[in-house]
C-alpha cells in the first residue's frame, strides 16, 4: 500500500514468473488502476478474463468483469460499466458469493447515484447491504450506510 510501484514491479516479475498466475495479473490490474495507467489496467484485466475464460473458472471471471466496470465508471463510459456489473453480478448470484453480490449491487448503486436515480441507487444500496449483514460485514455494512 505504501510503495504501490514497488508492488507494481513484484507482481509484474510474479506474472513473468508464472504467466497463468490470475490473481498476480489482478493485482497487477489494480496498481495500474491506482497509478493512473487506465490503458495498461485494462490490458491486464482483459489477462485475467482471457484466463479465467480459458480455465472456465467463474470466480475469477466475476472479480475481472467486476474490475473492467469500475475501470469503464473511471473513464466516464457508464453503460459499459453498468453491463461489466451486470454479468459480475449474474456470475456471482450463480456461484452463490454474496460478497460478490454484495459488491456488485454496491457498484450498481453508485452508478446509479452518479446518474440521478436516487431511488434505484437506494434499492441497490439496501441489497448489498442486506448481503453485508447476512456476512456479518461491518466495513461492508459500514460502505452501505
Amino acid at each position: 500500500m505504501n510503495d504501490p510501484r514497488g508492488a507494481l514491479a513484484a507482481y509484474t516479475r510474479v506474472t513473468q514468473l508464472s504467466p497463468d498466475y490470475k490473481e498476480a495479473h489482478n493485482y497487477c490490474g489494480n496498481l495500474h488502476h491506482r497509478l493512473g495507467n487506465l490503458t495498461a489496467a485494462q490490458a491486464t484485466y482483459d489477462i485475467v478474463l482471457a484466463l479465467a475464460k480459458a480455465e472456465k473458472d467463474k470466480e475469477a471471471k466475476a472479480a475481472a468483469l467486476g474490475n473492467l466496470g469500475i475501470l469503464a465508471a473511471t473513464r466516464g463510459d457508464l453503460a459499459a460499466a453498468e453491463g461489466y456489473y451486470a454479468q459480475a453480478l449474474t456470475l456471482n448470484q450463480e456461484l452463490g458469493r454474496k460478497e460478490g453480490m454484495a459488491n456488485q449491487y454496491g457498484n450498481l448503486g453508485v452508478l446509479a447515484a452518479t446518474r440521478g436515480d436516487l431511488a434505484a441507487a437506494e434499492g441497490y444500496f439496501e441489497q448489498a447491504l442486506t448481503l453485508h449483514q447476512d456476512l456479518g460485514r461491518k466495513e461492508g455494512m459500514a460502505n452501505q450506510y
